[in-house]
């Protein structure tokens, strides 16, 4: 695991940070998560923004509070979501319908083998055929498994800027936090499908921030102030409600898309929240930790 995550991360020529002392318990709950993990493999340093962080913000807020819907900023957002909506409002007799056509897409295929053997499902017995696999993940789960499939080229499309930087972890990111946030929606008693959509598409709400700054030609120097960190994250969750409400993939989604956007984020509450915040922290701390903890507490949504 940590080879494959060397070669889709290698490190940057940055100053490495200082380790924890040997007395101190690495536990999931001490692991400090990088705040800014899609542009950034550094600790925060300072607390106030610079005079180039702040400019960056102005750009974004803007881009946040626009008129326009931000969904213009997701390059195949207009060929893609129509096709996850289209998806998700089938009734399941047709859904169980496509299910008879998964075999004959391996992309499709692969993505349902997976999913089936994720954490979502905790399966005991190895899955290794198409027909257990659906009957694990049922008609939710293939909808899961197609929205994966469907979503994964906009996290593709563009190679260049800030987006294009960060892409790969973008995507390896969403596909955890959208395992672990549908495993947990089921425990606080919200819809799994929710969760999981939720996990699939927040990072959008990264690319939609980042490719305002890639527009506005603003670069990005870490390390960061904790200030710029948590304004961005802010201005994130923000991104991710209007393009959620925008899209309306489904009424949970647009409900919590609703409530980003007229309250503060950190302030929203639900069962569906509950499972993306917790969800995020983990992928975050699993897959961007920092051995150097900045006195800091973090909210990620």
């Amino acid at each position: 695991m940590r080879a494959l995550l060397q070669r889709l991360f290698p490190a940057r020529s940055t100053p490495p940070a200082a380790p924890l002392e040997p007395d101190v318990p690495r536990t999931p709950d001490a692991v400090v998560p990088n705040l800014l993990w899609p542009v950034a493999d550094q600790p925060l340093c300072g607390t106030r923004p610079s005079t180039g962080e702040q400019y960056a913000l102005t750009v974004v807020r803007g881009r946040v509070l626009a008129e326009a819907c931000p969904t213009g900023l997701i390059g195949r957002a207009p060929v893609v979501i129509p096709r996850l909506m289209t998806m998700l409002r089938q009734d399941d007799s047709s859904t169980a319908q496509m299910a008879e056509q998964v075999t004959q897409d391996p992309t499709l295929a692969a993505a349902v083998l997976r999913l089936s053997q994720s954490p979502l499902y905790r399966i005991r017995r190895e899955v290794n055929d198409m027909r257990t696999a659906l009957a694990v993940i049922g008609v939710q789960g293939l909808r899961a498994a197609i929205a994966t499939v469907i979503l994964k080229p906009i996290f593709q499309e563009r190679p260049w800027g800030l987006v294009g930087e960060a892409s790969v972890r973008l995507w390896v990111h969403g596909e955890l936090q959208a395992t672990l946030a549908g495993a947990r929606a089921v425990t606080l008693g919200a819809d799994r499908l929710d969760g999981y959509l939720a996990g699939l598409l927040h990072n959008l709400g990264w690319s939609a921030v980042l490719r305002s700054l890639d527009l506005a030609r603003v670069p990005l120097n870490p390390p960061f102030s904790e200030g710029f960190a948590h304004a961005m994250l802010r201005a994130r969750a923000r991104m991710f409600g209007r393009l959620v409400m925008a899209w309306d993939v489904t009424p949970g989604l647009t409900r919590l898309g609703r409530e980003l956007i007229t309250h503060a984020p950190d302030a929203v509450q639900g069962p569906l929240i509950g499972a993306l915040r917790a969800a995020d922290l983990t992928a975050t701390r699993t897959l961007f930790p920092l051995t150097a903890a900045p006195a800091v507490e973090a909210t990620l949504v």
